[in-house]
């Protein structure tokens, strides 16, 4: 039988946002997210001053993810090897001395990116990368090191996604992942703000999403990567410190799939 991860709690949606560059219009824009309980990432470039002068960078971005962004937002396909490994550990170290613990997600600056570095990210200690490159799917990602979001905020057709998301059901053994991504600065262009709490307000307070930081989502499907199971999937043992919420069935996904918990530690047989 086949066995595959669902999000937490049975559900099959999530919902994340991504913004660079450390802005000042991060503030109200985290604001916004709190009003709604919405969770994202914020890529930040260390060595920049739009961070520096930031007089408290803890609190601002309070309960949401902070991730590389290069020291100094290079184009890491442009430059040597070693410059482009000291952009990304370096800004690394010194996010990681302001925030605390272990800061492991990235966006590329520019999407700048050549065949070497997803590995000089994982050298350094990133387990995930994201691109500018918009899919419009709805989708989760095959590749952590070329995640690509969704859309940008800007986008014409940001309410089209979120309507498709809200209302298409995922059939058999997949999850929807609606990821938008942007500037928070081009929020003060026209009307962008409005349009931002309306996503809010459609895609905020539902049962059947998941609202989490990119870091979040990447983790949680790595711990089902690191599930022990028999090779036949009957059996499970949970080696991680996360509960996992798995489908799976042995007959007919349209008809018979089968929704569990398997909590860390704990071994199970789906025939028993």
């Amino acid at each position: 039988m086949a066995v595959y991860p669902i999000f937490p709690g049975g559900k099959r949606k999530a919902f994340t946002l991504s913004y660079d560059d450390a802005w000042p219009q991060d503030r109200p824009l985290i604001k916004l997210m709190n009003k709604y309980a919405l969770k994202g990432t914020f890529n930040i470039n260390s060595g920049d001053r739009r961070f520096t002068d930031i007089p408290d960078p803890v609190e601002v971005y309070k309960g949401q993810e902070v991730a590389v962004h290069a020291l100094t937002h290079v184009y890491l396909d442009r430059v040597a090897p070693q410059t482009a490994t000291y952009e990304i550990i370096k800004d690394r170290e010194n996010l990681e001395k302001v925030f605390g613990g272990s800061i492991r997600g990235f966006a590329y600056p520019y999407t700048a990116f050549n065949h070497d570095t997803p590995q000089l990210l994982q050298n350094c200690g990133i387990v995930y990368a994201r691109t500018a490159s918009c899919s419009g799917k709805i989708t989760m990602p095959s590749d952590w090191y070329r995640w690509h979001p969704t859309c940008d905020h800007k986008s014409d057709k940001l309410m089209d996604y979120c309507n498709d998301f809200l209302e298409r059901d995922p059939i058999f053994n997949q999850c929807h992942l609606f990821y938008v991504y942007g500037h928070a600065h081009e929020l003060d262009r026209g009307n962008q703000w409005e349009r931002m709490e309306e996503l809010f307000k459609a895609v905020s307070g539902r049962d059947d999403i998941w609202y989490a930081t990119n870091i979040e989502i990447c983790d949680y499907i790595s711990a089902f990567k690191n599930l022990i199971m028999s090779v036949d999937s009957n059996y499970i043992y949970n080696p991680t410190t996360t509960t996992l919420s798995l489908i799976y069935s042995d007959q007919d996904f349209i008809d018979s799939a089968i929704t569990l918990e398997i909590k860390p530690g704990e071994e199970i047989y789906l025939n028993k």
